[in-house]
């Protein structure tokens, strides 16, 4: 019985589906299903001619899913302005995860926060825990981070693409980057790149578990 790992068979696979007639459907099926970064190509099974075909068609898929992040961090053009924008209310993995790729996404990330009465609107009367002052102040301390700005409403976020110019918007979100560009009307010359959301990280679920850890006796 075979021992392999899953990066092995997941690579397997991609060299056996190279030899079908389909090509390059199976490519792009074992790049969806596998989450693969890496595209395995061998002589003995393809030709030059094909090889290229399949790298330009690895290379040219959208990947707004998540599946490309981390190869698109390091063959994309790395300058300009970045602009990514939240509440960032109480910083967790997933905030630092974001801004980390935000800012290696140009030369410099400017950070768009919504503002106390935003957040209100939004989040409901609980929320922020943290005002805007103090979120902007924290976030600045944060060696991604070259600028923090805030915003009140849809349209006054709208008005920073065209004030600020941003040659790349970053969002965190499940969706893809059509879907946010038609949603949040960002100007097409605006690259947009999505960065998927990291596990269960939110401020909602740290709120809820600080709720259930109920209250503590000072010793």
């Amino acid at each position: 019985m075979w021992n392999w790992s899953w990066d092995e068979y997941c690579c397997e696979s991609f060299l056996w589906s190279s030899c079908c007639s389909c090509t390059y459907e199976l490519t792009a099926v074992n790049q969806r299903a596998y989450d693969s970064n890496v595209l395995c190509l061998g002589s003995w099974l393809s030709s030059q001619l094909e090889m290229r075909d399949m790298s330009k068609m690895w290379l040219d898929e959208a990947w707004g899913e998540g599946r490309h992040v981390k190869r698109v961090e390091k063959i994309d053009d790395h300058s300009g302005i970045v602009l990514t924008n939240g509440v960032f209310d109480i910083l967790h993995k997933g905030h630092i995860e974001l801004l980390k790729f935000s800012k290696n996404q140009g030369d410099k990330l400017i950070v768009a926060i919504d503002s106390d009465e935003r957040v209100r609107q939004l989040k409901g009367e609980d929320r922020p825990i943290n005002n805007e002052e103090d979120r902007r102040k924290v976030l600045e301390t944060n060696r991604y981070v070259d600028s923090v700005v805030t915003f009140n409403s849809s349209e006054e976020l709208k008005t920073l693409y065209e004030t600020l110019c941003p040659d790349v918007v970053v969002k965190g979100s499940e969706w893809t980057a059509d879907e946010l560009r038609e949603r949040d009307e960002i100007p097409d010359t605006i690259q947009v790149k999505v960065y998927p959301l990291v596990g269960d990280y939110s401020t909602t679920n740290t709120m809820e578990k600080i709720r259930n850890m109920g209250s503590c006796e000072k010793i």
